[in-house]
């Protein structure tokens, strides 16, 4: 929480891109003799996982198609845990766990919020800034920053992206077809599936079911949709009840016992389980955080 305070505040709201923060950098880089970024941390994880330091366009570009893919089969915990363990947070000290253990002689399931605030108040530049020994400027950042995850002020905002979601999986189709690729003649195998999900999340489906929609073996259409998704075929029907009970939770129409059974969860404890899983807040906190956002 520290460090989504600290780096990027909207983390559970954008979908990848804070298009109001990079609209803010924009503006005040037009003041500014040294220009400020607006990456956030699905960026900056693309770019540490795949790409190289150097900045350029065709690393930009590049880092655009891997953040998407990312947010597209990573939920944020993932994306957080990937990222926590890829950062510098230390000079040459590399993840969480390492910078804890360094600064601050422990692991970092024991780290006080305040110690988490000093690590993540290092990360515009840690090989200047040393999280055991904070001068002033750190300090404030601390301050800020615990005030910050206080107040889940990171959290406010937040829309669903069912359609984009949707829409970038027919994109990587397509664009593997015009490729000649063979990764994209297996999603176009898959596409009947994927469009049977999408129009029977709500009900009780079984993995023979929809391997008999095309002819295959229930362990092979695992595969295939692992090799194309990077996901089985029941943790992308989660996902798409998840992105559905989302957009109901804003509504604010139905309690949240209503919304699990609405998706297709009989069991409503299961379903807060797997939305917290995927969103990293149970669908209570969801929608309270977004009425807060929207008064």
């Amino acid at each position: 929480m520290a460090v989504i305070a600290s780096e990027d505040n909207r983390f559970a709201e954008h979908n990848g891109f804070d298009f109001k923060e990079i609209e803010k950098a924009l503006e005040e880089n037009k003041n500014r003799k040294r220009p400020r970024g607006a990456s956030t941390i699905s960026q900056q994880t693309a770019k540490n996982i795949f790409l190289w330091p150097a900045s350029s366009w065709i690393r930009k570009g590049l880092e655009v198609y891997f953040t998407t893919l990312i947010e597209l089969f990573w939920n944020k915990e993932r994306i957080m845990e990937v990222y926590l363990n890829s950062i510098e947070m230390g000079n040459g000290i590399y993840g969480a766990e390492a910078v804890a253990r360094e600064h601050f002689h422990k692991n970092a399931s024991k780290l006080t919020p305040e110690e988490c605030a000093l690590i993540a108040a290092s990360l515009p530049n840690p090989r200047k800034f040393n999280s055991s020994r904070p001068g002033n400027y750190m300090l404030k950042r601390q301050k800020k920053i615990l005030y910050l995850m206080k107040t889940n002020y990171y959290y406010c905002g937040h829309q669903c992206s069912a359609y984009l979601y949707q829409f970038l999986i027919e994109l990587h189709r397509v664009v593997n077809l015009q490729n000649g690729s063979q990764d994209g003649q297996k999603l176009n195998q898959l596409q009947p599936v994927i469009d049977y999900i999408d129009k029977n999340f709500r009900k009780e489906l079984t993995l023979v079911e929809l391997a008999d929609l095309i002819d295959l073996s229930p362990q092979y259409l695992c595969r295939l949709f692992k090799e194309c998704l990077s996901l089985r075929p029941f943790e992308y029907l989660a996902r798409k009840r998840i992105q559905q009970a989302k957009l109901l939770l804003l509504e604010d129409k139905l309690n949240i016992n209503e919304i699990a059974a609405e998706v297709g969860y009989n069991d409503c404890s299961y379903f807060c389980a797997v939305f917290k899983k995927h969103e990293m807040l149970s669908p209570a906190e969801f929608r309270s955080l977004h009425k807060k956002a929207g008064n």
